[in-house]
């Protein structure tokens, strides 16, 4: 039987048409994308939801954001992510390009290209409240009346810590049965999920690793009192857990033999995530601990007080340390003793200053030498050029200040005796300060949180009833 040139015809448009459609349907395609809108977060990944696999070696090739912003790509359940580095531009607008012909896992290309736009929004304040149910987090922005509530939780909220790239947030959780929780949310997509629950000890100050996975946090027994604290790593993939100090690390035993005490607090991590710094208080020295095992651990003598933090280029810590306002004063009564005359009239004149160290060259300085004054709660600007703390002069509340890193030009951004100023938190753009506020008279008035505009010195009430502010990009 001969078939007939339109039967051979209508054949082959028909193969034609069918392998087209398996083309179609085994070619990579682009079902969803995103970020979009005018107030995206500066942390949201760009994310590309696809019925395919694409190549993630051409991705460079293929993906185009402009203004160029550096990030890292990822790859889970169907979904392409670009994450930023540094989070995005605050305020500008972002053009992302996806062209056609991407190869994808299978050696198809993608059917089609897109191209949209999204701007970056000013970023976000949260800050917690509780209520007869247990903990709520609230946010809003600078700009905004109503703050929103963000997350729920049953039990106490004990401390909120956002991780640096912005896409987490740590929680110390505390039920009613007296147990800690260290509770994390993710916010792209959200997600909750315990990573450890502590029954037989207290564990607390949890602070995450930038561009890792392991958790330094604070564990020490539930009887608490009296009791002396470990710093401890977790893997948040793993639910392992382990103690971060290591005396077998020194080198020298008998420098070895004299850290073997777990005593150790106030974790802290390094910009680049490579670094752990903690305090030993029994000896006196902050630990510099390279958890990659590229080098042994530093030591830096230190008599601190209050553990503020890694310059964002680190380079420098600074925290708070106990030391001699005027040193005179100190003279005056070392050789009052020596003299064994009286020496009780004399006034020591200790307080606590902010001190900076130079991880290179090791130079500490007393960055409020001479000077009768309490300070607390060091934190560095976003860019690494100036420090916001508190500080009390001769009694009264503690007041917000903000100076360069080098501690001088130190002005004052509040000034009311009456007030106790506390957390101050520095927006990641650097624009605005955050801190609680609390009448010194017990009872008349519940804890508030304030902004304050560097610039213009702008102050404006967030919420009448709050605590634990921060910032979420």
């Amino acid at each position: 039987m001969r078939l007939q040139r339109w039967e051979l015809a209508i054949g082959l448009i028909g193969l034609l048409i069918g392998g087209g459609l398996l083309l179609f349907w085994l070619s990579p395609r682009l079902l969803a994308f995103g970020p979009v809108g005018t107030a995206v977060s500066a942390a949201q990944p760009i994310e590309l939801r696809l019925n395919r696999g694409l190549e993630l070696t051409a991705a460079e090739q293929f993906l185009q954001i402009t203004p160029s912003v550096n990030g890292q790509f990822l790859i889970s359940e169907g979904r392409l992510q670009f994450a930023p580095l540094s989070g995005w531009p605050y305020g500008q607008q972002l053009t992302v390009t996806i062209r056609a012909g991407w190869p994808g896992q299978n050696g198809l290309p993608l059917w089609r290209g897109r191209q949209w736009t999204f701007e970056v929004g000013e970023p976000d304040i949260y800050f917690v409240t509780t209520d007869q149910t247990g903990s709520l987090i609230w946010t809003t922005s600078p700009g905004e009346d109503e703050p929103e509530i963000w997350l729920r939780e049953v039990g106490e909220i004990v401390e909120a810590v956002m991780a640096p790239d912005g896409r987490t947030l740590l929680l110390t959780l505390l039920d009613d049965q007296n147990r800690t929780h260290l509770v994390r949310h993710r916010r792209f997509p959200p997600a909750r999920e315990v990573l450890l629950t502590c029954s037989d000890t207290v564990c607390r100050q949890p602070w995450p690793q930038p561009d890792g996975q392991l958790v330094a946090y604070e564990r020490l027994p539930a009887a608490g009192r009296g009791q002396q604290p470990e710093v401890w790593l977790l893997d948040s993939l793993s639910g392992q857990s382990w103690p971060a100090h290591d005396p077998t690390l020194f080198g020298e035993p008998s420098v070895a033999a004299a850290l073997a005490a777990p005593f150790s607090h106030s974790p802290r991590w390094s910009p680049d995530g490579r670094t752990l710094a903690y305090f030993k208080p029994d000896a006196s020295l902050i630990i510099l601990l390279d958890v990659t095992g590229g080098s042994p651990p530093a030591l830096i003598p230190a008599q601190l007080n209050e553990m503020g933090g890694w310059s964002p280029q680190g380079d420098s810590l600074i925290y708070t340390e106990l030391t001699f306002g005027d040193p005179s004063f100190f003279e005056q009564w070392e050789e009052a003793i020596l003299a064994s005359d009286d020496a009780q009239h004399l006034e020591p004149g200790l307080y606590n200053h902010l001190v900076r160290t130079e991880l290179v060259g090791g130079r500490t300085t007393d960055l409020s030498a001479g000077l009768p004054v309490e300070e607390g709660s060091p934190g560095w600007s976003p860019d690494g050029r100036y420090l916001a703390f508190t500080r009390s002069l001769g009694g009264g509340g503690r007041q917000i200040w903000y100076s360069q890193a080098d501690g001088s030009n130190a002005t004052p951004l509040t000034d009311d005796p009456f007030y106790h100023h506390s957390a101050p938190r520095w927006s990641p753009d650097g624009r605005y300060l955050l801190f609680m506020r609390s009448s010194l008279v017990p009872g008349s008035e519940a804890p508030a949180i304030w902004l304050v505009e560097i610039a213009t010195g702008q102050f404006t009430q967030i919420s009448a009833y709050g605590f634990l502010p921060g910032w979420r990009p």
